[in-house]
């Protein structure tokens, strides 16, 4: 990654994402923690990974 006016390199990004669907009638914690838990589950797996809740 480099910086747009310097260049200034700032080396290797990973990234690891987890998401999750709203259900109708859950509720915002619930998604969120659904939401963490695939986070968490991507992490797990390795860099560069991407999981989503059921």
């Amino acid at each position: 990654m480099k910086a747009k006016n310097s260049g200034a390199s700032y080396g290797h990004m990973t990234v690891s994402v987890g998401a999750a669907e709203y259900v109708a009638h859950e509720g915002g914690a619930k998604l969120i923690d659904r939401a963490d838990s695939a986070l968490y589950r991507a992490k797990k797996d390795g860099r560069n990974r991407h999981f989503a809740a059921e």
